[in-house]
Formats: structure tokens, sequence, C-alpha cells
């Protein structure tokens, strides 16, 4: 569940119980609230690769990232299941190909 605050400059907290069966967020601003449930999972997109791509010519690899209503906490990525770094620029994220990532076959994991 989350709590939105409409308006101009709509904002969206994630709502918590409380032990009173109370449902709380946190918001900057005054304004009318609903309670929304948050049930649309995020959507990744690849930019420029489709499945079992030869990147051997590429520097790295991106994606888009989004959510329709709370946003994104958090992203992981695994090559051949080992973590690696992305960076994020906006709603998309990237990771320059470097020394983990060997010439060859490999399986990423983008969660």
């Amino acid at each position: 569940m989350v709590i939105v605050r409409k308006g101009a400059g709509q904002s969206v907290a994630a709502a918590q119980w409380d032990d009173k069966g109370w449902l709380y967020g946190s918001f900057r601003d005054f304004g009318d609230f609903t309670i929304q449930a948050d049930d649309v999972p995020p959507v990744i997109t690849p930019l420029g690769v489709k499945n079992n791509a030869n990147l051997s010519r590429a520097n790295r690899i991106s994606f888009r990232i989004r959510d329709n209503l709370s946003g994104i906490k958090s992203y992981e990525g695994l090559l051949d299941n080992k973590w690696i770094l992305f960076q994020q620029r906006h709603d998309v994220i990237y990771y320059i190909f470097d020394e983990h990532c060997s010439k060859g076959n490999h399986t990423l994991q983008l969660t």
C-alpha cells in the first residue's frame, strides 16, 4: 500500500501499518491524500539489446527501469551469479564492461 498526495507535484510515500491498525506515511507538505494498492510491478526494458545478443563490440549494456507509482527502491545486477556495479542516470541504468566481464558468453540477471 502507498499513500499518494494528489494535486500539482504529486508525491508518494510507502505506507506502513502501526500496531493499532493505522496506516501512516511521511510527507513534507499538507494536501489531499489517498491510499492506493501498488500492485503493478516495475518494468525493466533493455535498450538496444535482445536475448542472446552479441555484445562483443559494445562497451556497455543499458536498461530503462520504471514504476508507475511508488518508484524503484533498489535494483541489483548479477553477471554469472556475481554482483556487478550498475550506474544510473535518471531512469536508465547501465553497466560499463570492465575486468569483471571477460570475452565470451555470460548470463546477466537484473532484479
